[in-house]
């Protein structure tokens, strides 16, 4: 499955759309290489095991019917990634149905992840808004990190900053900077 280069076009703008409301200069080039990066993890992507679960059982009536109201565990090795963290969050604030799931927590990095079929059209959408809305925010966080850390004299911080240093390269490679 390849991407839509409308997508691609479209993410491009609003990297470029936060650059200037930041007032911060990257070549294009740069811009281009995270992207291209960033297609190349997409190729990678799979259907996760927790997302393909989650998915299944809000498509079968007997498992919403008997499960109604009660969190249904699902047994994993490693913490979920961002994506299916949020999937199970977006099920769970359906209207629809009372489905809740019970994950071993999330280190909230985004891999390179497929939706499971069978989703909604209204939590993929969702989904999109929110992995947009977080690289908007990560690239914003990290151009205010390389500004601060620029300035010669220190002024009054009012968050505390992460651990590690940003540059915009690493916003560019680290989608998440929790992940780091």
């Amino acid at each position: 499955m390849a991407l839509d280069g409308a997508f691609i076009d479209s993410l491009r703008k609003d990297i470029e759309a936060v650059l200037k409301r930041k007032k911060f200069k990257l070549e294009s080039e740069k811009i281009q290489e995270a992207l291209n990066k960033a297609v190349e993890g997409f190729e990678k992507a799979s259907v996760h095991a927790e997302s393909a679960l989650m998915a299944h059982a809000l498509g079968v009536n007997f498992v919403t019917e008997i499960l109604q109201d009660e969190g249904i565990a699902i047994g994993v090795s490693k913490r979920s990634c961002f994506c299916c963290d949020l999937l199970a969050e977006l099920i769970a604030d359906r209207e629809s149905t009372d489905l809740q799931f019970v994950l071993p927590g999330t280190h909230s990095t985004i891999h390179p992840w497929y939706p499971p079929s069978g989703l909604p059209i209204d939590i993929l959408q969702t989904i999109k808004v929110r992995l947009l809305k977080s690289m908007r925010t990560v690239l914003e966080t990290a151009i205010d990190i390389e500004a601060s850390a620029a300035q010669t004299t220190p002024l009054h911080s009012t968050v505390d900053l992460p651990q590690w240093q940003a540059t915009m390269a690493d916003a560019m490679s680290y989608p998440d900077p929790s992940a780091r």
